[in-house]
């Protein structure tokens, strides 16, 4: 359950991808400051991504790193984010208009 102060944030699996196997600089720069802000917001914040997610990683990741890595990651992802079905998760974005693109304040 949220509370009214937890930011909900929509992640995608580009997000993660930046961070595990990055190929521009400025990129993986990016997806570390977002997850180190995450993580000092820790109990105030809650990802939420699509199932598809988990898939999408993976099917990146293995390309450029050893499976058993892979494997881990995604293990770790399953615990950090809420992961809804593809079409919950479509009908809640939609109905929220969470597709506008907020700029929001640095951590």
């Amino acid at each position: 359950m949220t509370s009214a102060t937890e930011l909900r944030i929509v992640i995608d699996a580009s997000v993660y991808i930046d961070l595990f196997a990055g190929r521009s600089k400025e990129r993986v720069q990016i997806a570390e400051e977002l997850f180190n802000c995450i993580k000092s917001k820790r109990g105030r914040i809650r990802l939420y991504g699509p199932r598809l997610l988990l898939v999408e990683l993976a099917g990146v990741l293995i390309r450029y790193i050893p499976p058993r890595i892979v494997s881990d990651i995604v293990e770790r992802v399953k615990m950090e984010v809420v992961l809804l079905d593809d079409g919950v998760f479509c009908d809640a974005c939609l109905k929220r208009r969470c597709f506008c693109n907020v700029n929001y304040p640095a951590c």
